[in-house]
Protein backbone atom coordinates (compact mmCIF):
# COMPACT_ATOMS: atom_id res chain seq x y z
CA UNK A 1 0.00 0.00 0.00
CA UNK A 2 0.97 3.45 -0.20
CA UNK A 3 2.15 5.83 2.23
CA UNK A 4 -0.88 7.85 2.51
CA UNK A 5 -4.00 6.74 4.36
CA UNK A 6 -7.30 7.51 3.19
CA UNK A 7 -7.99 11.06 5.45
CA UNK A 8 -4.96 12.63 3.73
CA UNK A 9 -6.07 11.37 0.04
CA UNK A 10 -9.45 13.06 0.89
CA UNK A 11 -8.36 16.20 2.02
CA UNK A 12 -5.59 16.40 -1.05
CA UNK A 13 -2.57 16.60 1.44
CA UNK A 14 0.72 17.59 0.32
CA UNK A 15 3.99 17.92 1.18
CA UNK A 16 4.18 21.14 0.94
CA UNK A 17 1.05 23.21 3.43
CA UNK A 18 -0.15 26.25 1.14
CA UNK A 19 -1.12 29.49 3.54
CA UNK A 20 -4.48 29.84 4.23
CA UNK A 21 -6.36 33.03 3.75
CA UNK A 22 -5.51 35.76 0.94
CA UNK A 23 -1.80 37.82 0.80
CA UNK A 24 -1.47 41.12 1.33
CA UNK A 25 -2.00 43.10 -1.51
CA UNK A 26 0.49 46.65 -1.69
CA UNK A 27 -1.67 49.23 -1.92
CA UNK A 28 -4.43 47.80 0.46
CA UNK A 29 -6.43 51.03 2.11
CA UNK A 30 -6.83 49.28 5.15
CA UNK A 31 -3.38 48.26 6.24
CA UNK A 32 -1.94 49.71 8.96
CA UNK A 33 0.81 52.47 8.71
CA UNK A 34 3.40 53.49 11.29
CA UNK A 35 1.39 55.36 14.04
CA UNK A 36 -2.05 53.77 13.27
CA UNK A 37 -3.84 54.28 16.80
CA UNK A 38 -5.09 50.95 15.95
CA UNK A 39 -2.44 48.82 16.38
CA UNK A 40 -2.42 46.82 19.37
CA UNK A 41 1.21 47.41 20.42
CA UNK A 42 0.24 46.07 24.35
CA UNK A 43 -1.10 43.16 23.27
CA UNK A 44 -4.03 41.06 24.60
CA UNK A 45 -5.69 42.21 28.09
CA UNK A 46 -3.87 40.27 30.95
CA UNK A 47 -7.06 39.97 33.36
CA UNK A 48 -11.05 40.76 33.19
CA UNK A 49 -9.93 44.85 34.80
CA UNK A 50 -8.06 45.52 31.52
CA UNK A 51 -10.33 44.04 29.18
CA UNK A 52 -12.85 45.81 31.04
CA UNK A 53 -11.46 49.09 30.72
CA UNK A 54 -10.10 48.34 27.11
CA UNK A 55 -13.78 48.17 25.93
CA UNK A 56 -15.25 51.49 28.00
CA UNK A 57 -12.30 52.82 26.29
CA UNK A 58 -13.14 51.39 22.53
CA UNK A 59 -17.21 52.24 22.93
CA UNK A 60 -16.54 55.26 24.07
CA UNK A 61 -15.19 56.56 20.76
CA UNK A 62 -16.92 58.21 17.87
CA UNK A 63 -17.99 56.60 14.62
CA UNK A 64 -19.47 58.43 11.68
CA UNK A 65 -22.66 56.18 10.14
CA UNK A 66 -24.36 57.31 7.38
CA UNK A 67 -23.50 60.78 8.35
CA UNK A 68 -24.66 60.77 11.82
CA UNK A 69 -22.01 60.78 14.52
CA UNK A 70 -22.24 57.89 17.24
CA UNK A 71 -20.22 56.63 20.20
CA UNK A 72 -19.39 52.96 19.17
CA UNK A 73 -21.54 51.69 22.20
CA UNK A 74 -24.62 53.42 20.92
CA UNK A 75 -24.02 52.21 17.57
CA UNK A 76 -24.06 49.00 19.09
CA UNK A 77 -27.28 49.25 21.13
CA UNK A 78 -28.99 50.81 18.23
CA UNK A 79 -27.98 47.99 16.22
CA UNK A 80 -28.96 45.84 18.68
CA UNK A 81 -32.40 47.33 18.69
CA UNK A 82 -32.86 46.89 15.15
CA UNK A 83 -31.87 43.18 15.19
CA UNK A 84 -34.25 40.21 13.91
CA UNK A 85 -32.48 38.14 16.97
CA UNK A 86 -34.55 37.58 19.66
CA UNK A 87 -31.56 37.35 21.81
CA UNK A 88 -30.03 40.89 21.04
CA UNK A 89 -33.41 42.33 22.04
CA UNK A 90 -34.30 40.50 25.07
CA UNK A 91 -30.02 41.07 25.74
CA UNK A 92 -31.21 45.21 25.67
CA UNK A 93 -34.22 45.05 27.56
CA UNK A 94 -32.36 42.92 30.45
CA UNK A 95 -29.18 45.52 30.49
CA UNK A 96 -31.52 48.67 30.28
CA UNK A 97 -35.08 47.69 32.47
CA UNK A 98 -33.29 44.37 34.79
CA UNK A 99 -34.75 40.67 34.43
CA UNK A 100 -37.85 39.52 34.66
CA UNK A 101 -37.60 37.78 38.33
CA UNK A 102 -38.58 34.21 38.33
CA UNK A 103 -38.61 33.09 41.66
CA UNK A 104 -41.75 32.34 43.51
CA UNK A 105 -42.00 33.45 47.44
CA UNK A 106 -44.79 31.91 49.35
CA UNK A 107 -45.56 31.69 52.63
CA UNK A 108 -44.96 30.10 55.64
CA UNK A 109 -48.71 28.56 55.92
CA UNK A 110 -48.31 27.86 51.88
CA UNK A 111 -45.14 26.01 52.14
CA UNK A 112 -46.27 24.04 55.30
CA UNK A 113 -49.65 23.23 53.34
CA UNK A 114 -47.84 22.51 50.82
CA UNK A 115 -45.57 19.86 52.36
CA UNK A 116 -49.38 18.31 53.99
CA UNK A 117 -48.49 20.32 57.80
CA UNK A 118 -51.01 22.00 59.66
CA UNK A 119 -49.80 25.29 60.42
CA UNK A 120 -51.50 25.37 63.67
CA UNK A 121 -49.70 22.64 64.77
CA UNK A 122 -46.27 23.36 63.69
CA UNK A 123 -46.30 26.59 64.95
CA UNK A 124 -47.43 25.20 68.58
CA UNK A 125 -44.68 22.57 68.27
CA UNK A 126 -42.27 24.92 67.71
CA UNK A 127 -43.39 27.40 70.44
CA UNK A 128 -43.12 23.71 72.26
CA UNK A 129 -39.77 22.92 71.34
CA UNK A 130 -37.85 26.47 71.94
CA UNK A 131 -39.34 26.72 75.81
CA UNK A 132 -38.20 23.04 76.26
CA UNK A 133 -34.39 24.00 75.05
CA UNK A 134 -34.69 27.60 77.33
CA UNK A 135 -35.65 24.86 80.31
CA UNK A 136 -32.46 22.96 79.41
CA UNK A 137 -34.92 20.18 78.41
CA UNK A 138 -34.34 18.08 75.06
CA UNK A 139 -37.65 18.01 72.90
CA UNK A 140 -37.55 14.11 73.58
CA UNK A 141 -38.23 14.96 77.23
CA UNK A 142 -34.78 14.17 78.64
CA UNK A 143 -32.63 16.02 80.55
CA UNK A 144 -29.50 17.58 79.08
CA UNK A 145 -27.85 16.73 82.00
CA UNK A 146 -28.04 13.01 81.04
CA UNK A 147 -24.85 11.30 79.26
CA UNK A 148 -25.20 10.23 75.93
CA UNK A 149 -25.13 6.65 77.06
CA UNK A 150 -27.90 7.24 79.73
CA UNK A 151 -30.27 8.23 76.66
CA UNK A 152 -29.06 4.99 74.34
CA UNK A 153 -30.03 2.80 77.62
CA UNK A 154 -32.78 4.02 79.82
CA UNK A 155 -33.40 0.79 81.82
Amino acid sequence: MGGQNSADKQRGSSAKARPRGKSFKPGNPHAFKPGDPRINRNGRPKDHAELRALIQELAGEEVAVKGQTFTRLEHLLLSMFRSRSPADRQNVLEHGYGRVPHAITLTLDEQLKQLGINPDEAVADLGAAIAAASAGVDSTGGDESESEADRRNPG
